[in-house]
């Protein structure tokens, strides 16, 4: 019997992990992918998309693309955006922290009661 027993696999964790640039999934430029191991037992659970130059300049682009916009925003609205990045965090923070749980194979109760709050430090208070 192993010391630490596998942790179950969580529910609706991915098996494939793709880019996110300029607001759509994207897999790798060139295709290419690698094992994404769960540190237990050292067996693949997911591929993930392996970024390579094209795929950095893709994301180059897409920032550039979206930056003025940003930019122009002012810092309410910016914040308010944060925020309700934030609140999406907050709302899945079980959820996260199982799917982090198993990725990293830190127990998810060293994890448990760490509130997003951190997350808002940065952002001005909304209105």
């Amino acid at each position: 019997m192993p010391l630490h027993p596998v942790p179950a696999r969580p529910d609706g964790l991915p098996d494939r992990i793709r880019h996110w640039i300029g607001g759509a999934f994207r897999d790798s430029a060139d295709g290419a992918v690698f094992d994404v191991a769960d540190p237990v037992s050292n067996s693949p659970y997911a591929s993930a998309a392996a970024g390579g130059a094209a795929d950095v300049d893709l994301a180059v682009a897409a920032a550039r693309d979206a930056f003025p916009a940003w930019a122009a925003m002012g810092d309410r609205e910016r914040a308010n955006l944060l925020y309700r990045v934030a609140d999406a965090v907050e709302e899945r923070e079980d959820r996260l922290a199982g799917f982090e749980s198993f990725d990293s194979g830190c127990p998810s109760r060293r994890r448990a009661g760490r509130p997003a709050a951190p997350r808002r430090t940065s952002a001005t208070s909304p209105t």
